[in-house]
Parts: structure tokens; C-alpha cells; sequence
């Protein structure tokens, strides 16, 4: 249970004895790797295959398509994390992609086998985040939890600029299979840390003997638990309505740069207002607002996170457009209760993929995000499109507050200690699931 202060309030907990716990140390430091790993591939490949195609179309194109398949097989894979011990997953994970870097270093591998090898590392980065993510309220009790998930988020931030720059690096001076070689050494240390200091983690829901479930049944149980749980199901679609149309301006920073006539310098000033704005809002969110308090700033930054784009209106110069785009990113630290919040409401035995079918729909809603904002960049201004991303997302995620469930209004929420349970085995709707899920 959470520890709890003379009043009654639960006690805040600290980034140094979060950080002080050994099994986080393993967690956080694998994750890093992870995601450093990650974007050194990334660019890696991207450089080997204009290498040998001289194309870059396919050179994009292959830096883009690492990005697709954790839509799509993110659901799915994620169920890995609900059906066997979660550290069993994320070690399994980091020697597969470590095994798979190291076949797309040899030389000479054709295009369309590199790009092959690159769709099975992501799709295999899934059960891995996802078995992560479940596994962490098991390692950081209480409020411990919620700054740990901010340290998480920082680690996002930072890893999308380290990772790229680390990546050129590598790339420069050991070439694209020296740089792969490297990025599979990255995995290889994830895997020690985990499998020597992480715990196993809880399985999923026990199975009665001789009953077998397809995956695609667990996928739509999981979809049904959070869709059907009025909280679970208001926290989600707060964190994809507003980061749909939060992320637009990324996508825009070059155009935008432009219009207002300034160069590089600007777009590199103007891409990093959002995690910048983000990484400042994760540090107050979760250090210096009480924890039973950040429930109820989830609505004021969900508005925050679109409704300073709209001043974007009026072309402002480069100093105040940095400011209100990172107003804006300043918002997404919404995540940080949101995450909570969910975790607080989602049955232990259902966390894996329910944080997979989460995260997925956030990856697809922020590509539609910024597909959408560029082609109409294609006819408006880009000053205009940021702009209407700021109304539009102004105006959906008030109509979805409006709906905001009754136990999430309140100025101070306490989420519950004990997750909520999955019915009986003999409930209705787990024997709907079983008739349709019996292989």
C-alpha cells in the first residue's frame, strides 16, 4: 500500500530513492540502451541502404518504416507480456534484436533483406516496451511509480536527440556494420542487466488446465477492458486526441522556419521547443505537484498540450513561437497522471497488453498527426495548419472533458492501491471470450 503522510495525503516520493532502487537502475538503464540502440539502427541502416541503392527515396524510406510495424503488431505481441514472465519477454526480445543486428552488419546483404531484417527488430521492440511498462508499478511501489514514469518520459526526450547524434557518430566512424555491431552490443547489455537484476514479474491470469486462448482473443479482451472501463477509457483518448494534434507543429518546424524567414538554426530551435516544454512539465507534474493533486491537472494541461498553437495564427517571430510551442509541450506532461491513472485502473494480470494497445493507438494517432498536418501544408500556410491543429484540438478534447468521468473531477484524486480484478472464470463475459477464442 501506498505510504502516507500524518494527513492522510500519499507521501511524495523522490527521484534519488527511486533512482536508488537496484532493480529500476536495470530497468532504466536497459531502457536506455534500448532506445539509444533503437535510433542508431535507424540511421545505420538508412546510411547502408543509400549506400547501395543510391536512392533517397528508399534512404527515407527506410527510416520511416521502422517506425510502421509497431503499429500494427504492437497489439498483438504485446499480449507476450500477459501470457509469461515479463523479464522472460524483455530478455528474449533484447537476444533476438542483438542476433538480428548482427546479421544485417555482414556485407553485401540486398536492400530488400535489410529492410526485412529492420520491419522484424521493431516488431520486436513491442513485447518488449510493453512487458516494460507492466512490469513497472511491480518494481516502484506507490508514488514511486509516478516519478519513475517521469524519468521514463525524460528518457524519451533525450534518447530522440542522444540516439540520433550517437548514431551519426557511429555511423562517421565505424561505417553502417560497425555502427549495426555496435547497436547489437547495446541490446546484449540490456539483456544482462535485466536477466541479473530484474525480477521475473507476474504472469497473466492463471489458465484452467487443458484450456488453450488465441491471441487475437487476449488483443480483444484487453480492447474491451479499456474501452469498457468509462476511466480507462477517458485517460487514453485524452493522451491520442491531444498528441494528435500537438505534434503537428513538429512536422511543420522546417516550412514554418521558413515563412518566417529564418534558417537552420530556427527549425533546430523550433523542433526542440516541444520536448523541451515536455521535459520541463514532467519534472514539475512529478516532483513538485502533491500526489494526490496530479489527477486533476490532467484536464488543464490536455488543453494546454493545443491551445497555445493557435496564436501560431499570427506568424509570430521566432523567440514567441518557441514560447508557445513549448507551452504546448508543456502540456504532454498530461502523460504523467494519465499513465498512473491507468495503471491504477487496469488489472494487473491485463497491463502488458493493455499498455500495447495505449501506446499503439498513440504511435498511429501522432503519424495521422503529422501526415495530415503536412499535406495540408501543401495548399495553407504552415502558420495557418498549426493553427487549426490548435482549434480543432481545442475544440475535441473540451467536448471529450465535457463527458470526464465523475471520479476524476475532484481537485484531489487518490487512486486506488489495489488494481482492480478481471471477472471469474465463470463470468459472462469470460465465457464470451472463451467461445470465441478456443483454438
Amino acid at each position: 500500500m501506498t505510504d502516507q503522510d500524518p494527513t492522510g495525503v500519499p507521501a511524495r516520493a523522490t527521484f534519488r530513492e527511486v533512482l536508488a532502487r537496484r532493480e529500476f537502475q536495470a530497468l532504466y538503464g536497459a531502457r536506455l540502451l534500448s532506445l539509444v540502440g533503437d535510433q542508431m539502427a535507424r540511421i545505420a541502416l538508412a546510411v547502408a541502404v543509400y549506400a547501395q541503392s543510391k536512392s533517397p527515396l528508399l534512404s527515407a524510406a527506410t527510416f520511416a518504416s521502422s517506425f510502421l510495424p509497431y503499429l500494427i503488431a504492437g497489439p498483438v505481441l504485446a499480449t507476450l507480456g500477459d501470457r509469461f514472465p515479463r523479464r522472460q519477454v524483455m530478455v528474449v526480445c533484447d537476444l533476438l534484436r542483438a542476433a538480428l543486428l548482427v546479421v544485417l552488419a555482414l556485407p553485401g546483404v540486398p536492400v530488400p533483406v535489410l529492410f526485412g531484417l529492420l520491419l522484424v527488430v521493431v516488431v520486436v521492440s513491442a513485447p518488449f516496451e510493453s512487458a516494460r511498462a507492466a512490469l513497472m508499478p511491480e518494481v516502484l511501489p506507490g508514488d514511486q511509480y509516478v516519478v519513475g514514469t517521469a524519468l521514463n518520459q525524460t528518457a524519451n526526450q533525450l534518447t530522440q536527440v542522444i540516439g540520433l547524434v550517437i548514431g551519426g557518430v557511429a555511423v562517421a566512424t565505424l561505417h553502417p556494420s560497425g555502427a549495426l555491431l555496435l547497436d547489437a552490443a547495446t541490446f546484449l547489455a540490456s539483456a544482462v542487466l535485466l536477466a541479473g537484476f530484474v525480477r521475473k514479474g507476474s504472469v497473466a491470469e492463471p489458465r484452467e488446465p487443458g484450456v488453450r486462448r488465441s491471441v487475437f482473443a487476449d488483443v480483444r479482451e484487453g480492447a474491451l477492458e479499456v474501452w469498457q472501463r468509462p476511466v480507462l477509457r477517458a485517460v487514453v483518448l485524452l493522451a491520442w486526441i491531444s498528441s494528435a494534434f500537438s505534434i503537428v507543429p513538429e512536422g511543420l518546424a522546417v516550412a514554418y522556419a521558413a515563412q518566417i524567414h529564418h534558417g537552420d538554426l530556427a527549425t533546430g530551435l523550433l523542433i526542440a521547443a516541444l520536448p523541451s516544454g515536455a521535459l520541463l512539465g514532467n519534472l514539475v507534474v512529478g516532483r513538485l505537484v502533491a500526489p494526490n493533486r496530479r489527477g486533476a491537472w490532467m484536464r488543464p494541461l490536455g488543453l494546454l498540450a493545443v491551445l497555445p498553437l493557435i496564436a501560431t495564427v499570427f506568424r509570430p517571430d521566432l523567440p514567441l513561437a518557441v514560447l508557445l510551442w513549448s507551452a504546448a509541450g508543456f502540456g504532454s506532461a498530461l502523460h504523467l497522471p494519465a499513465i498512473t491513472t491507468f495503471v491504477a485502473h487496469t488489472p494487473t494480470a491485463m497491463r502488458s497488453r493493455a499498455f500495447g494497445l495505449a501506446d499503439s493507438g498513440l504511435q498511429a494517432v501522432q503519424g495521422v498527426g503529422l501526415v495530415a498536418g503536412g499535406a495540408l501544408a501543401q495548399w495553407l500556410a504552415p502558420s495557418t495548419v498549426v493553427a487549426l491543429a490548435g482549434v480543432v484540438g481545442g475544440l475535441t478534447v473540451a467536448l471529450l472533458l465535457s463527458a470526464w468521468p465523475a471520479e476524476l473531477r475532484s481537485r484531489f484524486i487518490v487512486l486506488p492501491t489495489t488494481p482492480p480484478t478481471i471477472p471469474a472464470q465463470g463470468g459472462p463475459r469470460h465465457r464470451r471470450a472463451a467461445r470465441t477464442s478456443s483454438v
